[in-house]
């Protein structure tokens, strides 16, 4: 288990001799505004596709038009959470995290429904079935997101995962 700390840019400068050639298939859960997929995109690196997943109705019209300014074919938003099983999940935003919250939760402000997708499922719908990089920023949905791929990362499918986590065990979105 390697414990990654620099910059987004270092990352990618890092993983571009792995996928040297090769063209790549991204996906990014809890892609936000597309802030990663952004720097991917400028990168070195060869995206045949990518499906950027973000449940945030309002963050959602701003991915949206930051890819739109990209003008690139084979990118899809998927306006959808991802999780171990196909559910509405209710969602709180805050700030700029979202998060899902649980029935012991009495807050009702910021608070949204999401249908949730399974990544296993989703797998079986792409091209080459594979996913060259994932990208994971869920804000203490981790677990979840994995359980929904183990079959995939048992079959070795996919190739690079990138987590994007806190480690302030103070904070509650963690």
């Amino acid at each position: 288990m390697a414990i990654m700390r620099g910059t987004l840019r270092e990352f990618i400068e890092d993983i571009e001799p792995f996928f040297y050639g090769k063209r790549l298939t991204y996906i990014d859960v809890g892609a936000f505004r597309g802030e990663v997929y952004k720097e991917l995109f400028n990168s070195k690196l060869r995206i045949r596709e990518a499906h950027l997943f973000e449940p945030n109705p309002k963050t959602i019209s701003e991915l949206t038009a930051n890819i739109d300014e990209l003008n690139v074919k084979n990118t899809h938003i998927h306006n959808n959470a991802v999780g171990s099983r196909e559910e509405i999940l209710q969602l709180r935003s805050n700030g700029g995290m979202t998060k899902v919250v649980d029935s012991k939760t009495k807050e009702t402000i910021d608070i949204f429904s999401a249908e949730s997708i399974v990544l296993d499922n989703f797998i079986n719908t792409l091209t080459e079935k594979h996913i060259s990089l994932l990208k994971v920023d869920v804000e203490g949905f981790e677990k979840e997101v994995f359980q929904g791929a183990l079959t995939n990362l048992a079959n070795q499918n996919i190739d690079m995962i990138y987590v994007e986590a806190g480690m302030n065990k103070n904070n509650s979105q963690q």
